[in-house]
């Protein structure tokens, strides 16, 4: 089941893995947020203390591979470990500067499910979250009864 420990379990998973070299700042706290079909996640930092991670609401699903969530949330770590939204030094002047992400995941063993990840969500996202249509039929109003008395 995909829940708030689930989601804390994999952060420290992904970070142990994949950037145990880098010193934390300060804390990175991790949510779930409302069901997003856009932006999938983002990282704020809050009161200037804390690097809060939220990811759409989404990725509760556990329909969605788990490896999407992984890109993910390492898509974030990545622009923590770069200084946006945490109180590391800014390596950069924009967070996507030059493709960035791309190389930073490539370089942290990351490379493979970015790749799985871009390929899955151009097969199947705008399908998995365009609501299903509507059968067509006769529309039947909703009529008042008048009630007469006398």
């Amino acid at each position: 089941m995909r829940d708030a420990k689930w989601l804390d379990d994999t952060l420290v998973s992904i970070w142990e893995q994949h950037f145990s070299d880098v010193t934390k700042s300060n804390p990175i706290l991790i949510r779930f947020g409302r069901k997003s079909g856009r932006r999938l996640g983002s990282i704020v930092l809050v009161d200037d203390s804390i690097s809060r991670i939220t990811i759409t609401g989404i990725f509760m699903d556990e329909s969605v591979p788990e490896y999407v969530v992984h890109e993910t949330i390492a898509h974030e770590l990545i622009h923590y470990i770069h200084g946006f939204s945490s109180k590391m030094k800014k390596t950069f002047k924009y967070p996507h500067q030059g493709g960035i992400i791309q190389k930073e995941m490539e370089l942290r063993g990351l490379g493979e499910i970015h790749e799985k990840s871009k390929q899955w969500m151009r097969k199947y996202w705008h399908a998995y979250i365009t609501p299903p249509k509507r059968k067509r039929g006769k529309r039947v109003r909703n009529r008042r009864i008048r009630i007469l008395g006398f």
